[in-house]
């Protein structure tokens, strides 16, 4: 896995964690989060709306207690997810670094209601 060696893909999975791990915080009566989770890279984004647009680059799919495995197919929020209180079955998270690699779209979705797009400024240039 190529990003493994890139220190921005690194703290952008770092991220990703720190979603799950606030999801899990949840009071059990709003349901279980999801214990699977996409990741896809997309090839541009609207900066204005912190939104990912394009293709997808590459994926990942994540297990909870289990490694990163690359994927070859995207990995899209369907309209066949099922919800379980607030949570959907599965957990997406997208995200497109810029060019310059000095801004970073971040978008999750892990519940109808549960969801957030945002712009993270990428400070300093390696660990």
């Amino acid at each position: 896995m190529g990003w493994q060696s890139d220190w921005l893909y690194e703290l952008i999975f770092h991220e990703v964690e720190i979603v799950r791990e606030a999801a899990t915080r949840h009071d059990a009566k709003n349901g279980q989060p999801p214990n699977t989770c996409f990741v896809s890279e997309y090839t541009d984004a609207d900066w204005e709306r912190a939104m990912n647009q394009g293709s997808v680059k590459r994926s990942w799919i994540l297990k909870r207690g289990e490694p990163i495995a690359e994927s070859d197919t995207a990995c899209n929020l369907g309209d066949d997810s099922e919800v379980d209180g607030v949570f959907f079955d599965k957990a997406f998270v997208t995200f497109h670094i810029a060019t310059d690699r000095k801004r970073v779209v971040f978008v999750y979705f892990l519940g109808p209601r549960y969801a957030r797009g945002r712009i993270l400024a990428v400070q300093g240039q390696g660990k």
